[in-house]
């Protein structure tokens, strides 16, 4: 379903976690199964870091992409749900 949604959405998707646990299980098992390659061949992922003083910098890089890249390509980025 992610894959289709990324598909069709022409801008950012962003997907909320409950934790960064669950965030990291999710991920790995994304990468086995490879889901996350056909995520990444529909947009870039980003990840938010587990450090809240390094999220800003990966929010402000995904709005950066976004801006330079639209329309070309839309971006996804995965963070927690606090």
């Amino acid at each position: 379903m992610l894959v289709n949604l990324c598909t069709i959405v022409p801008d950012g998707v962003v997907v909320f976690f409950p934790s960064y646990a669950y965030e990291s299980q999710v991920f790995a098992r994304w990468s086995e199964s490879g889901l996350l390659a056909r995520l990444e061949a529909k947009k870039r992922v980003f990840r938010e870091p587990t450090g809240s003083s390094k999220a800003d910098g990966v929010f402000r890089t995904y709005s950066d992409e976004i801006h330079h890249n639209f329309p070309e390509n839309g971006k996804v980025v995965f963070v927690e749900l606090k």
